[in-house]
């Protein structure tokens, strides 16, 4: 099947409009408080960004990431479940045909959370597994072959991207046949798939940025206190919206790709 792109779009931006309120609050829930939090731990933990305009020394960032990280891991790895909890959540109330319940939309986290960590490191790592390896080249190779490397990641990447819906929707708890599930779905639309998903990031990108702008502006001019909260609220809400929307367009994708569903093929026949 052909994936459609604007259909999946339509389809994505009709279940969230159906489903506002429920993905306000699980978006809310999930993404924009643990985002907060962790945005407020950075920004308020002292982190040297450098002077405005100055160019940023690479290894005393460096240093400074690197401890933040092993000060605070735990309250990453809190974030990063929660958004894994997240997406089963999300993938659950929109792409689910049954319409279920919030009760039963979280009542599969404690279900699947388990098959959605194992099914995203090992998509994570087949992504990220020959990027590693380019810096063991010469480096008259490293060039050319950091180009080739990039190319099969985001080929891979991509091929792997409706995992979470295998899981979530189709109710896959195998984490090696949910990756086949996606690899297979995806086949003959990935540069299709690819191209929706780069057109989406960058638009987010771009309102994410004038937006974070503006209101930085107005933070900035009420003090320091008021601009780091400030900023935190706006860039943890947007990510929390971007979330929304992605697994969104995935569920619509997902839906398209693995076409209807039995009792929605019986209803045509009635």
């Amino acid at each position: 099947m052909q994936l459609n792109s604007g259909q999946a779009w339509n389809e994505a931006t009709r279940m969230i409009g159906a489903n506002r309120e429920v993905v306000l609050v699980l978006a809310g829930m999930f993404f924009f408080v643990p985002m907060m939090v962790l945005f407020l731990l950075v920004f308020g933990s002292g982190f040297d960004f450098g002077a405005a305009g100055a160019e940023p020394d690479p290894e005393a960032v460096s240093a400074q990431v690197n401890a933040l990280l092993l000060r605070y891991w735990w309250v990453i790895a809190i974030v990063a479940i929660g958004q894994l909890a997240g997406a089963i959540a999300l993938l659950a109330l929109l792409g689910d045909r049954r319409k279920p319940t919030v009760g039963e939309v979280m009542g599969m986290i404690p279900k699947l959370i388990l098959t959605m960590i194992a099914a995203q490191f090992l998509s994570t790592l087949a992504s990220k597994a020959l990027p590693s390896l380019t810096g063991y080249l010469p480096v008259s190779a490293q060039g050319i072959a950091s180009l080739i490397v990039l190319s099969i990641s985001i080929y891979i990447a991509v091929k792997f991207s409706l995992i979470s819906a295998v899981v979530v929707v189709d109710k896959q708890k195998n984490p090696i046949t949910a990756l086949k599930r996606s690899w297979a779905l995806t086949k003959g639309n990935s540069l299709r798939i690819f191209v929706f998903y780069f057109l989406l990031t960058v638009t987010a990108i771009v309102i994410g940025l004038v937006v974070a702008l503006a209101f930085g502006l107005v933070f900035a001019a009420l003090g320091e206190r008021f601009q780091l909260i400030g900023n935190a609220l706006i860039v943890s809400g947007l990510i929390a919206g971007f979330y929304a929307l992605a697994y969104a367009v995935t569920a619509a994708i997902h839906r398209q790709l693995s076409g209807p569903s039995s009792s929605e093929v019986a209803e045509t026949f009635d």
